[in-house]
């Protein structure tokens, strides 16, 4: 089976390098970026499978990504300890990876991104 690459966007590192194992262990290559331009930049060399997206980056916020993630048609979840209805259109029906999440709940999250694909 070949291994999904799953862009990953979290500016804080600990949180980055924890969910960047879980993937490595879900059989995913993870793509690490920290801020809104290396996400973009790694979409536009790089394109993933798949995408998880911290909607809070500092003063940023992921909403960028998303719309260049959508516009490629790459399938991404938001990881925020907001509500859904805080999602501002056209990304309000993002499916959300609730703040704090664990393994199990990015797993399944996987399953939803890339049906099939991950165990």
């Amino acid at each position: 089976m070949m291994r999904r690459r799953v862009l990953l966007v979290d500016d804080e590192p600990l949180i980055a390098m924890l969910v960047e194992g879980w993937l490595r262990d879900l059989g995913c290559d993870p793509i690490l970026a920290r801020s809104v331009e290396q996400a973009l930049r790694a979409i536009e060399s790089d394109c993933p499978d798949a995408a998880i997206l911290d909607v809070s980056l500092g003063a940023d916020n992921s909403y960028p990504v998303a719309d260049a993630l959508t516009a490629r048609n790459v399938p991404f979840a938001f990881a925020t300890g907001w509500e859904s209805q805080s999602i501002p259109p056209p990304h309000d029906g993002t499916p959300l990876l609730a703040k704090p999440y664990g393994m199990d709940a990015l797993r399944e999250m996987m399953k939803r991104l890339c049906p099939g694909q991950i165990a």
